[in-house]
């Protein structure tokens, strides 16, 4: 089911000549933002730091409220 949702996703953001998801993510790194991966949604899907892009930190659901509270938040 994850691989049909994704081939979707990659189908509409080709439509709105949107780059790829690692390219957004690598100019929104460059541009200053700061990367997450969060922690119990690693562990669901089995993935490691080592998944992530190098510049992305691996954050609990309780630190990231605490860390993003009255900042700008983008989920990728």
């Amino acid at each position: 089911m994850s691989a049909m949702a994704s081939w979707m996703m990659r189908r509409e953001i080709d439509k709105l000549d949107f780059p790829p998801v690692g390219e957004f993510i690598q100019l929104v790194s460059d541009a200053g933002a700061k990367l997450y991966g969060c922690k119990m949604s690693m562990d669901m899907m089995k993935l490691t730091k080592e998944d992530l892009f190098d510049e992305a930190e691996v954050l609990g659901a309780m630190e990231f409220m605490e860390l993003s509270e009255g900042a700008q938040v983008i989920f990728v």
